[in-house]
């Protein structure tokens, strides 16, 4: 619901889930490109993170090909 990132719990899961090895996705609270890059450094870049209502194909403000181009870079 686009509330914002929650970096404790992202820095949790990557603690305890990236520890032993479980993939983890954090869902929820994406409205920026900021937002991914906090995951990704809050995450050690070990969590995934979904994105929905931020997205312009949903109504929201942020661009689906920004947020495509962004996960491309990643690999």
């Amino acid at each position: 619901m686009k509330l914002g990132i929650d970096e404790e719990l992202v820095e949790l899961l990557a603690e305890y889930c990236g520890d032993i090895g479980i993939p983890v996705t954090y869902a929820g609270g994406v409205r920026t490109m900021e937002d991914l890059e906090l995951v990704k450094k809050c995450g050690r870049g070990i969590v995934d993170i979904t994105v929905g209502s931020a997205l312009d194909i949903f109504g929201g403000d942020l661009a689906y090909t920004d947020v495509v181009n962004w996960h491309n870079a990643q690999n």
